[in-house]
C-alpha cells in the first residue's frame, strides 16, 4: 500500500525554495538539480513536481 503525501518531505522542500539546491534545468513537469553526496561526476537528481 502506498503512503500519503507528505508536503514536508525533503524533495517539496526543495522544489518550495525552502532548501537551496543548483538546479541545472527546470520546465513545467521537472526540476533537475545537483545532488549534495553525488555518486559520481555530474550526479543530477530528476524530480516531478506534482505528487
Amino acid at each position: 500500500m502506498a503512503e500519503a503525501y507528505d508536503p514536508g518531505n525533503i524533495f517539496a522542500k526543495i522544489l518550495r525554495g525552502e532548501i537551496p539546491s543548483h538546479r541545472v534545468y527546470e520546465d513545467d513537469a521537472i526540476v533537475a538539480f545537483m545532488d549534495v553526496m553525488p555518486q559520481g561526476t555530474g550526479h543530477t537528481l530528476v524530480v516531478p513536481k506534482a505528487p
